[in-house]
């Protein structure tokens, strides 16, 4: 019973991967920087552990991709592959090792994610000096 119930919160949560980025999607200031798909993979990974964790947030890119072609899946796409399922993995990691207190629930949530941003930008080099994207380190205005 426990594992079908980990395994329909993991598909909620990827369902809510799915929806998220319509919210923001629409706001013309936002819509292209901000993508609120970590929120649901980083609950994955406190909820249903790191395996299901890592699996949604590494599935959720390519899925979203293959249902409405966003986020384009090179280099993007796959740099948050990456990212994502560190997020689920590391917070369900940290999750599982720490004290159930909630400062350690704020630390498992800031450190997924410097983790899963270190990860992304190493995949996001990697890419550069593979496929010839450009990468910078100048923000958009």
């Amino acid at each position: 019973m426990k594992q079908t119930r980990r395994l329909v919160i993991a598909a909620v949560c990827l369902a809510l991967c799915m929806v998220l980025p319509f919210a923001t999607g629409n706001i013309p200031q936002v819509g292209n920087m901000l993508c609120p798909m970590h929120i649901p993979v980083l609950l994955c990974g406190f909820i249903c552990g790191p395996t299901y964790g890592m699996i949604i947030g590494m599935v959720a890119p390519l899925l979203r991709f293959a249902l409405f072609g966003m986020p384009p899946i090179l280099p993007i796409g796959v740099a948050m592959c990456f990212e994502l399922g560190v997020y689920g993995m590391v917070s369900g990691v940290l999750n599982k090792i720490l004290p159930k207190k909630n400062i350690f629930l704020y630390v498992s949530l800031v450190l997924a994610m410097i983790a899963g941003r270190i990860v992304w930008g190493i995949v996001r080099v990697i890419m550069t000096e593979a496929g010839g994207y450009a990468f910078t380190w100048q923000f958009r205005e």
